[in-house]
Parts: structure tokens; sequence; C-alpha cells
């Protein structure tokens, strides 16, 4: 089958889970034989490229990803998706499978797909819905994003969902379960198996995109407050975004520079040799579709500490005090747990074995592109 990846952002140029879920899904449908394309924005300099056998396509040149106020600028996403149709029609697809983030390119496909009688596939890594209030930098922003959102849950399209939680969602939303297929993330266990630790240990540790729904300034809170009993206290915060200098000056204002390193943006496989140099993982986001983070840490037999709320996916991830640990979205709470782990070694190794048990018989890469072939066949037959 020749298929189409498309989302705005392409991996490695942005490390967001719908990314890592493309290159992976993209690179192993690609050792079946199949010709997989992956359509994005032109993050890099030069012209179009293969890589590992999957053919990379820039649509439009990004000048920026985030706006001033650290969200995603909404610009060019419309212009990628204005742009989208010119660069699909240059070959014939048999299914496009498109992101539905940034919503403008789910749009654009379904004209696209319509008039050509393609296969359309939305899939849903995130629903924002009321969260739309908190996240936009105006009422009106907020109104336009959950009019869009909703506009591609309407779509003419086979929808795929990458949790349960999020097919509930999506139910809620006013979308037909029975066209909902739900097929996970997954983790590449023989990279995370082959992976190092560091020299450098680490008691805390948070990865993932540096932006406001991700909570990364609670992660800061724990330190700060665990550190009154452990003045040597170590975290690592592992990853790149907007948040950045405001996680910084907290940093600084709470004393802890000699406490917590940042990594900024790092390969992959050193995100898994700084998994395996830590005691746990603390995932405070406030929405994840899926949690991808989450089952990598697992799989490296860390512990995972996450909140509960209405749009964190990861509750499903994690099996409360089993696996690691599921509480209220409160620093105190977070903090007290992390501690429990950190004072029981016995405790964080039954833990992580666990964890990697349930990654090891639920949440392949291997499997999930399994399924993703047999369910593209299923969709374009």
């Amino acid at each position: 089958m020749r298929i189409a990846l498309i989302n705005d952002m392409i991996y490695p140029y942005t490390k967001g889970g719908i990314e890592v879920r493309n290159k992976q899904i993209a690179e192993r449908l690609a050792k079946l034989g199949h010709e997989i394309h992956i359509f994005g924005a032109r993050l890099w300099d030069g012209d179009d490229f293969v890589r590992n056998a999957v053919n990379y396509h820039g649509v439009h040149y990004y000048k920026r990803v985030y706006d001033a106020s650290g969200k995603r600028d909404a610009l060019n996403p419309f212009i990628f998706a204005k742009k989208l149709p010119k660069a699909l029609s240059k070959y014939e697809f048999d299914v496009i499978d498109c992101s539905s983030s940034t919503y403008f390119p789910a749009i654009s496909c379904e004209r696209y797909c319509n008039r050509n009688n393609i296969p359309l596939v939305v899939s849903w890594n995130e629903v924002f819905g009321d969260y739309w209030d908190e996240y936009a930098t105006n009422p009106m922003s907020a109104r336009v994003g959950k009019r869009y959102e909703k506009k591609v849950m309407n779509l003419n399209a086979n929808v795929l969902a990458v949790s349960k939680f999020l097919k509930n969602r999506l139910v809620q939303f006013g979308v037909d379960g029975k066209k909902v297929t739900v097929i996970s993330n997954g983790v590449d266990l023989k990279a995370i198996g082959q992976a190092k630790a560091g020299k450098k240990k680490f008691d805390l540790m948070f990865a993932g995109r540096l932006q406001k729904l991700k909570n990364v300034d609670m992660f800061v809170e724990v330190v700060r407050i665990l550190k009154k009993g452990h003045p040597k206290i170590s975290a690592i915060i592992c990853g790149e975004g907007p948040e950045r200098d405001r996680l910084n000056q907290l940093v600084l204002k709470h004393n802890l520079v000699k406490n917590i390193t940042f990594t900024g943006a790092v390969e992959q496989s050193k995100v898994y040799s700084y998994m395996k140099s830590s005691k746990m993982l603390i995932m405070p986001s406030e929405t994840e579709g899926f949690g991808i983070v989450a089952i990598e840490a697992a799989a490296a037999r860390l512990p995972v500490i996450t909140i509960n709320t209405l749009r964190n996916a990861v509750v499903d991830v994690v099996k409360d005090k089993k696996t690691g640990f599921v509480v209220a979205k409160d620093v105190l709470l977070l903090a007290k747990v992390s501690e429990i782990l950190l004072k029981n070694s016995k405790l964080r190794k039954k833990m992580g074995a666990e964890a990697y048990k349930l990654v090891k018989e639920n949440y392949t890469w291997d499997n999930v592109v399994k399924k993703i072939e047999k369910y593209y066949k299923k969709v374009s037959s």
C-alpha cells in the first residue's frame, strides 16, 4: 500500500508523542514493504528526503512553531493545510492518515479525499474540549478552538484513537463509538533495553515538551518541597519548549539550580539513558491523549507518578499502587508519594518490574504496527 501520514510536526525536529508515533509506524510499515510518505512542515533546510525507507515532504516552511504567548501558532497550520492538497496530488494513495492536531489539515484532507475517493483516517491523540478556555489566550480564541475541534469530530472519516480513554472522550462529544477504533501507542523495547544508565544519577525525572499543559512547574514545586528533607535531591527535566524560560526563573527563585538539571532537546536514546539513571518519572500533565513517555519509562522499569484529571489518559496506563501512583492534582500529594518511593527502594523495584511486565504484554511497536497494517487494509478495501 501507498500510505500518507500527516502531521505538521515531524520527528526529530519536534519530539512530541504524535511525531514519535508517526516515525515508529512509518519505519515499521516500510520494512513490511509498504510505501510510506510523511507530510509535515518544512522544519529543515533543503529538499524533501528519504530516511529509513520513509519519504519525508516539507509542505510549508514554518518561521515559528509557537506564538509570543508560548501557544501553538495558528496561521502556519492554516497555510500548511491550504498547501497540502497540491503536495498530496503528486501521488495516488491507498489511504491517508491525518492527525487531528491543529484541525486545519484534517479538514483539508477530508475535502481532498472526498474529491479523489481516497479513504481518510483521522487519528486522535488528544481532545481539548473545555480545556480551550484555559489554554487559549482570550475567549474568542477559545470559541474558535472548540468550534474547529468539533468540526473535525464531525468529518466524514474513519476515526482512530490512541486510547480507550480518548475514545470515551470522543463519544462524550457526540462521535459515534462504532466509528472509533482504538490502537494504542507503543515502545521500542529493544532500543530501551540497549540504553545504558549514565554516570550521574537522578532521584526524579520529567520528560516531555515544556509547555503549560504539562504542568512542569508542579514538578519543580515537588523538588522544592522534597529538598527540605533531602537537601541533595537531584532531578532532571528532559525536553524543550515555550515554558523553558519561566521554569528557569522558577528554579532560580527557589534556589534549585544545584538540584535540577535541564537537558534541552535530546535524542531518544539519551532520554532512555536518563530514565535508567532515575528512580521515578513524574508526569503531572493536565491533558494527555495517551502519554507515550509513561510507557517508555515503564519499559525502563521506572515507577510513574501522574495526576488524575478529566483529560489525562495516563491514568489508564499507570496502575495505581502497582506500577506507580495516581493522585489528585495537588503538589503536596505528588511530593508525598514521591517521598514514599525515594525512601523505599524495594517498592520502586517491585513497581518497576510490574510496569515492565505491563508494557511487554500490551505496548510494543511491533504489535501496534500489525494492528495498524490490518486496519489500513480494512479501510482501503
